[in-house]
């Protein structure tokens, strides 16, 4: 498992790029494929191992760092 985060300045394209990894940008704007490490990957075999957490996102105070990723992990399993 990996967390990877993004940060930069503000209107660097932080967003843009998010949808497009949670392939939620309408087809007709992006194109391209997906290649991890040199190797083309499968969409929907990728939509199935990233998970993304925006920072609205509320958080269980009580909850680890582990537990919470462990949570949102399982969460995301349940949907098949």
């Amino acid at each position: 498992m990996a967390i990877v985060g993004a940060l930069s300045a503000s209107t660097t394209g932080k967003s843009i790029l998010m949808d497009i990894l949670r392939w939620t940008r309408k087809s007709r704007e992006v194109s391209g494929t997906v290649q991890v490490n040199g190797r083309e990957e499968d969409d929907e075999i990728f939509k199935k191992v990233v998970g993304y957490v925006e920072w609205e996102d509320t958080l269980v105070s009580t909850l680890t760092v582990y537990e919470t990723v462990l949570y949102n992990a399982l969460l995301r399993l349940s949907r098949g």
